[in-house]
């Protein structure tokens, strides 16, 4: 069992008012927004980070609740703190799943079924950035409000790094 924790850091970044999340506890996702839209309301740009997974090494990761609403809010990235301010930023691709095809009788005649690839519903390929330093590598970011699926993001001010896309 991974006990549930919190780190909160307030810093001013190059003159720009910062809130630092560090946690592994499991918010629900009317926590994240209060807590978003509450910094948001004070001008205060939000850097929500996870602690790292030893899956996030594999070719399959099973991302929760809190990391997809990370994933939406952050422009298709999630950070994961890795030492000092140093950040591991992952973005998470389909993860497909293969249909193998087959074959069968059925009232003398042949029937086939799959041969095909699908979307994984539950499953995501982990691709790692370059690693980021929270003190040189962010700019402050207006995030309008976005809802898609079960995630909804409110209006907020997110503290979002400059690097460019690195997946498709």
């Amino acid at each position: 069992m991974i006990a549930a924790f919190l780190w909160r850091i307030f810093a001013r970044i190059s003159g720009i008012p910062v809130a630092i999340e560090i946690q592994r506890s499991a918010l629900s996702a009317n926590q994240i927004n209060a807590r978003t839209q509450n910094y948001h309301r004070l001008g205060i740009a939000v850097l929500w980070i996870a602690l790292p997974s030893p899956d996030l090494a594999t070719s399959k990761y099973s991302p929760s609740a809190w990391e997809k609403w990370c994933h939406a809010t952050y422009y298709g990235r999630v950070y994961y703190w890795d030492q000092g301010q140093v950040l591991k930023v992952v973005h998470f691709d389909p993860y497909v799943i293969e249909v193998p095809r087959s074959t069968w009788y059925e009232g003398g005649s042949e029937r086939s079924a799959g041969g095909y690839d699908k979307r994984s519903k539950r499953w995501r390929a982990p691709r790692l950035g370059i690693p980021v330093l929270i003190s040189a590598s962010f700019h402050r970011s207006h995030r309008e409000a976005w809802q898609g699926g079960t995630v909804v993001i409110p209006e907020c001010s997110i503290y979002l790094d400059r690097q460019t896309k690195w997946w498709k």
